[in-house]
């Protein structure tokens, strides 16, 4: 009986630990699923090619959501001599592997035949409507970071960002404002779910109704 309470006691003790190769594993992850995205991109020269990549580009970027967001949080825990390191071995091919990606991206894009399909898979994959918010905040953060820097301050919403002001603007065109479904932008500039660190800009996502579905520039949860 005490043995098996022992047992149960460590059981429950059990905490997981991060292995000390678990986020080159994760970096290298990344890039190779990046080169597979590349791949998928080159395949593309017309029109049919460009259906037939639609499934797996969307695949792809959400498996390279996932991989990247846990290769973040695991790169949170090195020491910065660790991360030195491991960044040391493998930001070139990181590199290499995401500059490939965008042009043949932009590529494909100068396709008159694919590029409408490019344009139309947002609205036939979820995956890939999500991605294209990802990067629009991308875009909204620089512009709210710019203010700040002219401004000295937070602007204090993000219509300002779409205005000529004294120290300089418009930073964003009106249309960016608004988010793939049509929607605009949200904004705290408290920060909540940023810690006050910096504020928090978030789409609604598909179905204000369904909070699980919000895509915010704050770090997701685990």
């Amino acid at each position: 009986m005490r043995t098996t309470l022992t047992l149960l006691s460590l059981l429950i003790c059990v905490v997981p630990i991060q292995s000390a190769d678990e986020p080159e594993q994760l970096f290298k992850e990344e890039i190779d699923v990046l080169r597979e995205l590349a791949v998928v991109w080159k395949g593309v020269t017309d029109k049919e090619s460009a259906e037939r990549a639609l499934p797996k580009l969307a695949d792809l970027t959400d498996r390279l959501h996932e991989v990247r967001e846990k290769r973040k949080d695991a790169f949170d825990k090195l020491t910065e001599e660790k991360l030195r390191e491991v960044f040391a071995k493998h930001v070139e091919s990181f590199n290499k592997s995401a500059k490939l990606v965008g042009e043949e991206r932009r590529r494909v894009e100068a396709i008159p035949a694919a590029k409408p399909v490019i344009e139309s898979g947002p609205n036939k994959y979820p995956a890939l409507a999500r991605e294209r918010v990802r990067l629009e905040l991308d875009r909204v953060w620089k512009a709210v970071q710019t203010y700040r820097l002219n401004y000295g301050e937070w602007p204090p919403g993000l219509d300002v960002l779409a205005m000529e002001g004294k120290n300089g603007g418009p930073y964003l065109k009106v249309e960016e404002l608004f988010d793939f479904w049509k929607r605009a932008y949200q904004y705290d500039i408290k920060g909540p779910r940023n810690k006050g660190v910096r504020p928090d800009i978030w789409s609604q996502g598909p179905d204000p109704k369904k909070p699980e579905g919000v895509i915010g520039n704050w770090p997701e949860k685990k």
